[in-house]
């Protein structure tokens, strides 16, 4: 798998799937409706509001990231 095969327009609910099978962390800011994204080969998280329904950008590029440095091996073992 490639950063390639991600689409640009992607929902929330998928994002959160692939962000959790590629090794990072999803966690709830309290009384914000938002998300935290971290991951341990980022240096910063994402924070993300989790009202919307599709991912924005800065997480869309991220996954991208994280697939090109070789993670997408990762989920084809867990797939």
């Amino acid at each position: 798998m490639s950063g390639r095969d991600i689409p640009t327009a992607l929902a929330l609910r998928k994002a959160r799937e692939l962000w959790k099978r590629l090794g990072g962390s999803v966690e709830d800011v309290p009384r914000t409706g938002e998300e935290r994204y971290s991951h341990p080969d980022l240096q910063r998280s994402i924070k993300v509001n989790k009202r919307r329904k599709d991912a924005p950008r800065k997480l869309v590029s991220a996954l991208r990231h994280l697939v090109d440095d070789g993670h997408g091996d990762d989920m084809r073992r867990v797939a």
